[in-house]
């Protein structure tokens, strides 16, 4: 995460786990001529429009006094979703022993760039897979990405 997203994270983390629920991750992206916050909450059962709404509710007037970001931008409360990009150690946690979809920069121990596999460990500097009997450690700096399909 980045300062912003990082300070934003701070702002609402408390208020998400007060209300039974869980802040998955924090995002500020340009897109086109548009910049987007995103601040993705779950929780186990799934999250509903009410859900996001009181999260909005909570965040828009403290980022609107607070004024961290330069730019005018769009704020987006969403569930987490169903297919979940893993961007944090706690994702991959979480995720162990899961399948993941992967994508890496290039192609590495002779595997394509995108690949599906089942997400053993990690540390610091590696991601290890199993891929039928076969395991593979990727760098981190490696992987370009990697989900997990909810479905």
């Amino acid at each position: 995460m980045s300062a912003l997203t990082d300070s934003v994270a701070g702002l609402v983390a408390a208020f998400v786990e007060e209300n039974g629920m869980r802040l998955w991750d924090v995002e500020f992206k340009k897109e086109g001529a548009d910049y987007y916050l995103r601040v993705y909450i779950d929780r186990d059962g799934g999250i509903g429009i009410e859900d996001c709404q009181k999260v909005n509710d909570y965040l828009s007037p403290l980022l609107d006094e607070l004024d961290p970001i330069e730019q005018s931008y769009y704020l987006e409360i969403s569930s987490a979703g169903l297919i979940r990009e893993l961007r944090r150690d706690a994702h991959y946690s979480q995720f162990i022993g899961s399948p993941v979809s992967v994508r890496t920069y290039r192609s590495v121990e002779g595997l394509p760039k995108k690949f599906e596999a089942v997400l053993e460990r990690f540390d610091k500097d590696t991601f290890t897979f199993r891929i039928g009997d076969r395991e593979v450690t990727v760098r981190r700096g490696d992987v370009s990405g990697m989900s997990v399909d909810l479905t």
